[in-house]
């Protein structure tokens, strides 16, 4: 009964206040999700208040459902070889799919979202790619988006979020090779949200991995597809949480959302909405 008020007020803000929807995303490494910091990772996604998390390294399955039980979001999570990755969402999932290719060092999730009021499905995907800036790594690194792009060039007519650790500096922040990851997912037209609104990397150079707790390069990435504006996108870290639990900065993403569904349905939506919340 609740997160049907809750998904009803989403819906009546959505079609009476205005005709954008500001959607919040969140990727974030939680470091082989150790038990013990349970409490810290609920704590700083409760305070940045995403709609839709991803999540590396949700190794133990117990901390993953904790969180989203905890904030009450839906889930899923790929228990796949070492490392594990989740989405949760605020709203709900219609449907995911787990790939478990051999050309992958983890696994790629696939996630299907129904955000309230409007009539194209968001799908959203979670990765984490091959570590290590070794020449070997770095062509498996090569290798797995060339084998996780075909999924989401398929679902590129629709809202696209790609996400997660890539493991891997962008070419927006250094010189990288021609075969780099950034500039094979630039190709199939996914904006990178963090260096769009910071478009200068010397001035907010936006590091996530940390090493001895210096942060050192951004590898923790939002991607996502032009009919999605990006409003803000920061990092959450010791900053602004201690003691920070992770060897990652988490990413804040704030999108806007066009409202496509037509006036009449708008109308009668709110309507429906406005009867059920009364009762």
């Amino acid at each position: 009964m609740k997160k049907i008020i809750f998904t009803l007020a989403i819906l009546c803000s959505l079609l009476t206040s205005s005709e954008v929807f500001a959607l919040k995303v969140m990727t974030f490494n939680i470091w082989t999700g150790k038990s013990r910091k349970a409490e810290h990772f609920i704590e700083i996604i409760k305070k940045a208040d995403p709609d839709i998390v991803i999540l590396n390294e949700a190794n133990d399955p117990k901390v993953f459902h904790q969180i989203a039980d905890q904030l009450k979001y839906e889930r899923v999570l790929s228990i796949h070889k070492k490392y594990f990755v989740g989405v949760l969402s605020k709203f709900k999932i219609e449907s995911h799919e787990f790939y478990f290719l051999d050309t992958l060092s983890k696994s790629l999730v696939e996630v299907k979202v129904t955000v309230p009021g409007f009539n194209k499905p968001l799908w959203v995907f979670g990765c984490h790619l091959v570590a290590l800036n070794l020449k070997r790594r770095n062509k498996k690194r090569a290798i797995e988006i060339e084998s996780i792009l075909p999924y989401i060039e398929k679902r590129m007519g629709d809202h696209v979020i790609f996400a997660g650790d890539m493991n891997e500096v962008s070419h927006l922040d250094k010189k990288m090779p021609e075969k780099c990851i950034s500039r094979s997912i630039a190709a199939i037209g996914l904006i990178d949200s963090f260096r769009a609104y910071h478009d200068d990397p010397q001035k907010k150079p936006g590091f996530t991995h940390v090493i001895l707790v210096v942060p050192t390069k951004r590898i923790d990435y939002i991607y996502v597809s032009g009919q999605l504006e990006v409003l803000e996108s920061e990092t959450i870290g010791k900053k602004n949480y201690k003691p920070w639990p992770s060897d990652h900065a988490a990413v804040l993403t704030k999108l806007k959302l066009k409202e496509l569904i037509s006036p009449k349905a708008s109308e009668k939506l709110s309507i429906e909405a406005n009867t059920m919340h009364k009762e």
